[in-house]
């Protein structure tokens, strides 16, 4: 297994319009079953940078938002990849 880390994601919340997230993230894949990541990742990071576009930050307030998020997420990765994205982990996440 090997994890890559994504390029951070900076962009605005849905609701308050003002609030912005700052998400540092990376992968854990099988390099045997994903050779060439970065495509696959430049996909990955648009659907994660349109889908933090549409939560509001009533959804990310404690545990169990960032909870919810990582679930979200990881599901987003795995279906995204057809299965070869094994985990997605959030490093770093500030709202501002």
């Amino acid at each position: 297994m090997t994890i890559k880390e994504l390029t951070p994601i900076v962009t605005n919340l849905a609701a308050p319009a003002n609030n912005w997230i700052r998400l540092q993230s990376a992968i854990v894949f099988n390099p045997e079953d994903l050779p060439h990541p970065d495509k696959m990742i430049a996909e990955l990071t648009s659907d994660i940078t349109g889908y933090l576009r549409t939560v509001s930050m009533v959804n990310l307030e404690g545990a169990e938002g960032l909870r919810r998020l990582q679930d979200e997420l990881s599901e987003r990765a795995t279906i995204r990849s057809n299965g070869k994205i094994h985990e997605f982990i959030i490093e770093t996440m500030v709202v501002q």
